[in-house]
């Protein structure tokens, strides 16, 4: 029997780190695709009867994060490789009306069914209702995933700073 000694892997021409093993068999792997994004304040919306994209724009504390060279540009997270991502949101909604509430994640804004996750609240309450949703979906390089709001019959409602967009590469 043979047993290879490593404590890191690193990349050949640049020299990064991709995976580390440290003193107790943990594996880590610092550069693996991740985020974890949320809104900084409350997005009002005055849209009914049309697809709003939710515009997450906060990334930068300990809880929300993006790693691996994901990239957010206007709410809109791009992946950087290839592979099999866990997809996960949480939305909250407050002041919205007595109709119907979707909330989708797309990939590549595509909304028929295989390139999206579609929840629904059908008589949602006007403050604290909650849409939860999570998938897995096959990405290419530079493919985008959104998260994307609907209201049936409201005007004036809003989407909750407490709003979470999360995902990692899986395989």
């Amino acid at each position: 029997m043979s047993k290879l000694y490593v404590d890191e892997i690193a990349s050949k021409t640049g020299g990064t780190d991709a995976l580390t093993i440290d003193s107790t068999g943990n594996v880590l792997q610092p550069n693996k695709p991740a985020w974890r994004v949320s809104l900084a304040s409350a997005q009002t919306e005055s849209t009914m009867d049309s697809d709003v994209t939710i515009a997450f724009n906060k990334s930068d504390s300990e809880n929300c994060f993006l790693q691996g060279r994901v990239a957010l540009s206007s709410g809109i997270i791009t992946v950087p490789v290839a592979g099999l991502y866990q997809v996960n949101l949480v939305v909250r909604i407050d002041s919205i009306g007595n109709s119907y509430v979707v909330a989708r994640i797309k990939r590549n804004n595509n909304s028929n069914g295989s390139s999206e996750t579609y929840m629904i609240s059908g008589s949602p309450a006007a403050n604290y209702d909650n849409l939860t949703g999570s998938d897995i979906f096959k990405c290419d390089a530079n493919d985008t995933l959104r998260a994307t709001i609907y209201s049936d019959n409201d005007s004036n409602w809003n989407i909750s700073s407490s709003t979470v967009f999360s995902g990692h590469l899986i395989g």
